[in-house]
């Protein structure tokens, strides 16, 4: 089965919401529609590795992530929760991310960040280089009411040890994967997205 913007949006709150969350799928997987289908559920909003779904649990607690990011994303009049009001472009939305815990005990960013791209097969992405940032999200909290606001927050506390970072391209500017996640229930979870950046 191949994901399409039909049915990305029943599992979306709102139809508006799907576009941006695909063209974030379409950015990571430029060129493979298998890879996609099989590492995307639309059911959870959630990118992980073809033969490793999040234990039931994670799963829930990423779509409820992903769908406060939208929420928020959507108040603050922006496309991603990851990228801010910084991003030139709105194109882009948040989408939950999981893979297993990987072996070693000791990871940073540059580690995380390496498996990651290794275990959602993200093929474009092997050789970018990845710059660790500050595991917050670049938001206008004040104009965002606190019922709106209170889901997000309270997701992202739940990430242990969380880590962020970007992915760039050698000499490439623009469309840049953003990725904000910690360790949760069989892994790491939680958003990755695009901003773009000239």
């Amino acid at each position: 089965m191949s994901l399409t913007l039909q049915s990305l949006q029943l599992h979306t709150q709102t139809p508006q919401d799907a576009p941006p969350m695909l063209a974030t799928l379409n950015l990571l997987y430029p060129s493979s529609s298998t890879s996609l289908a099989s590492s995307f559920s639309p059911e959870t909003l959630t990118l992980h590795p073809p033969a490793s779904l999040p234990p039931p649990a994670a799963a829930t607690q990423l779509r409820g992530l992903v769908l406060a990011a939208q929420k928020v994303a959507s108040q603050a009049i922006i496309g991603s929760v990851l990228a801010g009001g910084g991003s030139e472009s709105d194109e882009y939305g948040d989408i939950g991310l999981w893979i297993p815990s990987p072996d070693s005990t000791t990871l940073g960013a540059q580690e995380i960040g390496q498996e990651l791209v290794k275990q959602l097969q993200l093929t474009v992405w092997s050789g970018a280089e990845l710059t660790p940032r500050p595991p917050s999200l670049p938001l206008p909290w004040e104009t965002i009411p606190a019922p709106v606001s209170k889901p997000l927050l309270e997701g992202l506390a739940q990430l242990q040890e969380p880590v962020s970072f970007t992915l760039q391209l050698d000499g490439a500017e623009g469309d840049t994967p953003v990725v904000l996640l910690g360790k949760m229930e069989g892994g790491w979870g939680g958003l990755i997205a695009a901003g773009v950046w000239s």
